[in-house]
């Protein structure tokens, strides 16, 4: 079973670190939390907020920007709040914070998802280019 874990998580990191044009996270549990701070901890060392890859919450139901709630059966309403210690994550480690939480959305608008990847779009282009060449 342990190859198996360390597999996948290779496979996690190479998509995150491939994934230049920006994630888009829908609702899941450890695996998918895994990403998100691998991601975070990726666009934390990111040089400028340009280089800074889009992060999005595709979130219908807030399930990213609640906690969970339980009775004494369990889980009454499931949620993983990320979005506090994500947005907490870039204001305390990035000078350009504001710039760069432009690009953390937690919205189910196709308007404004396509726009924020779109706005990153020349530089993911540039990263791809630059990684097929060398």
């Amino acid at each position: 079973m342990y190859a198996k874990y360390f597999q996948d998580s290779i496979r996690e990191e190479a998509l995150i670190t491939q994934a230049r044009a920006g994630i888009v996270y829908a609702r899941g549990g450890g695996g998918t939390l895994r990403e998100i701070f691998e991601d975070g901890e990726q666009n934390f060392y990111a040089k400028t907020a340009a280089d800074f890859t889009p992060m999005i919450f595709f979130d219908p139901d807030g399930f990213w920007e609640r906690d969970a709630e339980y009775d004494q059966h369990g889980v009454t309403k499931p949620g993983l709040n990320v979005r506090d210690i994500v947005e907490e994550l870039f204001r305390y480690g990035r000078r350009d914070a504001i710039e760069v939480l432009r690009k953390v959305r937690f919205t189910v608008d196709f308007s404004e998802i396509d726009a924020v990847l779109h706005s990153h779009a020349p530089l993911a282009q540039y990263f791809l280019r630059s990684s097929l060449v060398s």
